[in-house]
């Protein structure tokens, strides 16, 4: 599949979620948006992660080079976020808090894994579930916590978040996959025959939902310069760091260019709408983290086919 087919295959049920907002087809956008998201977290994701991990035929990335880039990636954005705030300082030094929460939570379920489907195949589903889990578990433990500690506010609510995490369904899906992929195929089958229509409905789902939330949020996106930081750091910073780890570890065979593929892929993609709920739960910035992932959704129209592009042409 080209990549502009696979681009198009996603952007139809975004543009379709944008017309359902336009034809007002739901009488509460804003409870439909947060009963998408439900379905999509807690049930889609989960279910698309366990079954892809769970098909004895696909390659599963078990290095520990791969399994160190995501974190390692992470902090070392992180601190260089910290370090230019503190170089600024005034408003600079105070946004480093939201702009570390958009840091942390890219889109890696809702458009990470649908785009690494539609672009590499189902085959790498196991490998790039495998980053996912690795990604959400590092977000939802660093991004709270350093948005109320960088925002001034305490430790608290992030350690909450941290709670939380155990909770999170996404989180367990890979161990889930990997318990049934030990299964006997006379059992496997029959429970992947199950789950499967669920996990297929993630990517459109999730896209819908995608376009519904742009357009009912589309009074949040504004050209300025503390959104455009925001935004650079998400959908630039993070996928540039994340190269200039890849690249060492392929040339090393640490990883191979499957692996070096999807963590480039997935470092490339916009904030996640996570990121607004958790903004307005604590009351740090969430107009500024709203417009945030407004604007680095459709920059990343720009953006990741650049990124896609360089990941196709990693050679083994």
């Amino acid at each position: 599949m080209s990549l502009a087919v696979s681009l198009a295959s996603l952007l139809l049920p975004v543009a379709l979620g944008a017309i359902a907002g336009r034809a007002r087809i739901f009488d509460d956008p804003a409870r439909a948006i947060d009963a998408l998201n439900r379905f999509a977290l807690h049930l889609a994701f989960p279910a698309l992660v366990a079954v892809s991990l769970s098909d004895p035929h696909t390659s599963i990335a078990h290095r520990p080079a791969f399994l160190a880039i995501v974190p390692l990636s992470l902090v070392v954005t992180l601190a260089i976020v910290r370090a230019i705030g503190r170089a600024l300082g005034g408003p600079a030094q105070n946004e480093t808090g939201t702009v570390a929460l958009v840091v942390a939570f890219g889109n890696t379920a809702y458009l990470g894994l649908p785009y690494v489907d539609a672009v590499l195949g189902r085959a790498v589903l196991g490998t790039a579930a495998v980053a996912v889990a690795i990604h959400v578990a590092c977000a939802m433990t660093l991004g709270p916590l350093l948005l109320a500690r960088w925002s001034g506010g305490g430790e608290g609510q992030g350690r909450a978040a941290m709670k939380r995490v155990a909770k999170q369904p996404l989180l367990w899906s890979p161990l889930i996959g990997l318990a049934l992929r030990a299964l006997p195929s006379a059992v496997l089958e029959p429970l992947r025959a199950t789950f499967d229509p669920i996990g297929d409905t993630a990517a459109p789902v999730s896209m819908v939902l995608l376009g519904l939330y742009l357009f009912t949020n589309r009074a949040s996106l504004r050209a300025d310069a503390s959104v455009a930081a925001h935004v650079g750091a998400r959908i630039v910073l993070v996928p540039l760091v994340t190269l200039a780890m890849a690249l060492p570890a392929l040339s090393l065979h640490w990883i191979d260019a499957e692996e070096a593929r999807v963590l480039l892929l997935l470092a490339a993609m916009p904030a996640a709408i996570t990121t607004f709920s958790m903004a307005f739960e604590q009351g740090i910035g969430s107009e500024r983290v709203a417009a945030a992932i407004v604007a680095s959704t459709l920059a990343s129209a720009l953006t990741l086919p650049l990124f896609t592009a360089l990941a196709l042409a990693f050679v083994g």
